[in-house]
């Protein structure tokens, strides 16, 4: 073999190395940044399955379509949902709420007494003039639970607009909290005579 071809393939053989290298670093560097962007290996391999989405998002880089935000439209008006052993006693319409997935710590204030450790009854009492908001958009947030804030899973996040009569006689209201032994959002209640606690904040409308 001549020099002239060993040294061509030489050239061949460092080219395609180096071209491995930028396409391994390349992506290297791609993962990283949709790391920090919340994407998670699940929505990244949905990714690598669908291309039509690669498809979507060039169309979106060359200027040709446009990203536009999900709302999340809730009817407060509508009658809630009640719970077995349950009936409704008062449900504080709040009229159509729309919950924008960037914004939903800015529109929902999480609110606690200053005096820790009062009962439900003086607490409703508290509340009697704050925008409380309904368990509509309690359930709404059950339905899409990417929309609750990764900050509220400490919490009980109470929904005072509707106030339920238990089986028991005892009014009740209901609240959001993160199960940590299935690693879940769910729902359930509290009735009045219960003390709350600083963790157990209520939600508010936040008026602009």
């Amino acid at each position: 073999m001549s020099a002239r071809i060993v040294a061509k393939n030489k050239e061949e053989s460092l080219m395609s190395a180096k071209s491995e290298f930028s396409v391994v670093g390349l992506a290297h560097k791609l993962l990283l940044t949709a790391e920090e962007q919340g994407y998670t290996p699940e929505l990244l391999n949905n990714l690598a399955e669908h291309p039509t989405l690669f498809h979507d998002m060039l169309q979106v880089q060359l200027g040709h379509s446009d990203i536009k935000l999900l709302q999340y439209i809730v009817d407060c008006d509508a009658p809630p949902f009640v719970p077995t052993g349950c009936k409704v006693k008062k449900h504080k319409k709040n009229g159509l709420f729309m919950l924008e997935p960037a914004k939903i710590e800015t529109q929902v204030k999480l609110w606690t007494p200053d005096t820790v450790g009062i009962d439900g009854y003086k607490l409703y009492k508290e509340l009697k003039n704050e925008p409380v908001l309904n368990v509509n958009i309690l359930d709404h947030f059950l339905k899409y639970k990417h929309l609750i804030p990764e900050s509220w899973k400490p919490k009980n996040i109470f929904f005072w607009g509707t106030i339920y009569d238990y089986q028991s006689g005892h009014p009740c209201v209901r609240y959001l909290f993160w199960n940590t032994i299935s690693a879940e959002w769910g729902s359930t209640h509290r009735c009045f005579y219960v003390n709350w606690d600083a963790f157990s904040p209520a939600a508010l409308w936040r008026m602009s």
